[in-house]
């Protein structure tokens, strides 16, 4: 990643300490909004690399902008700006990177969130940075601004062969639904099922089906939705990690709620309580906390 991206992320960088508790269990058992943000916050402080908290602090003010919450989004992202000297390596970068996008786009600031996307190098980020993008923009209201950045993402992706590239072309697929183009988001969406899976782990498999099934529950599309939550349900069982399968839940909570259907949406948030968290990374539980948090914002707007 060129230098002065890094030297532009860390022009913001300050933060503002605070502390986060809450219980995992207890809060997926009966969840609201504020109890799934407080468990995400404490995963994250949980973290004793400095670098990977700055990423899990950034998922979680993402998160929290698209859902219209952007006061707490920004002091979320201040904490994860006063991490960010910590990170290490390209690849963290640009990963780090994205998620300012997608936490910066939310908050409708466009042309700070442009800059940075412009500047993120390896194909495989790129289109995860201007899909972000274009989600923020069109949730903000900015369709014209959504229609340039997805050519941009649809360029990076097409560049892209590597693993996980069936989870590129599901996060097109969102953000083409979010963009007011239903049938190319189900172009998308159902595009992953011609991939190669040997691509992938398991998990990145169905977190793709799982991206997917909320493109097309933002598209109108429940049926189809409800087709690829059910075919990666079946399948469920094969991820070995619990932490995982949770992070796996977060999308399948996300699609119920872009449907409308909150007691689908808790069911599923349910299924992540009776799973346990105890096993999971800070990883799991800040990114699977984070997704129900959504999740709920979702059905609250």
């Amino acid at each position: 990643m060129r230098r002065t991206v890094w030297v532009f992320l860390l022009l913001a960088a300050f933060g503002r300490p605070a502390a986060a508790e809450a219980d995992d269990g207890a809060c997926l058992a009966a969840p609201d909004y504020a109890c799934l943000v407080a468990g995400a916050l404490a995963a994250a402080e949980s973290e004793p690399d400095r670098g990977e908290q700055a990423a899990w602090f950034a998922f979680l003010a993402a998160a929290q902008a698209h859902v219209g919450r952007d006061e707490d989004a920004a002091e979320t992202l201040d904490r994860a700006f006063a991490c960010a000297p910590s990170i290490d390596g390209d690849w963290r970068r640009e990963y780090f990177a994205t998620l300012v996008v997608w936490a910066k786009a939310g908050m409708g600031r466009f042309a700070e969130a442009s800059e940075l996307a412009a500047h993120v190098e390896t194909p495989y980020h790129s289109a995860v940075a201007w899909s972000a993008l274009a989600k923020g923009q069109a949730l903000n209201g900015d369709f014209g601004g959504a229609a340039r950045s997805l050519r941009m993402a649809e360029i990076a992706a097409d560049l892209y062969k590597g693993r996980n590239d069936s989870y590129i072309k599901a996060l097109l697929a969102v953000a083409f639904a979010y963009s007011g183009q239903p049938d190319r988001a189900h172009e998308f969406a159902q595009r992953i099922h011609d991939m190669d899976e040997e691509k992938s782990r398991l998990s990145w498999t169905l977190y793709a089906r799982g991206a997917a099934a909320v493109a097309e529950a933002i598209a109108g599309h429940d049926e189809d939705s409800a087709t690829l939550i059910a075919e990666a349900r079946a399948r469920e069982s094969e991820i070995e990690e619990n932490g995982e399968r949770a992070i796996f839940l977060g999308y399948v909570s996300w699609a119920h709620a872009e449907r409308g259907d909150r007691e689908a949406m808790l069911a599923a948030i349910g299924d992540m309580a009776a799973l346990g968290l105890d096993g999971a990374s800070s990883r799991e539980k800040a990114i699977a906390l984070a997704f129900a948090a959504m999740a709920m914002g979702r059905v609250e707007m």
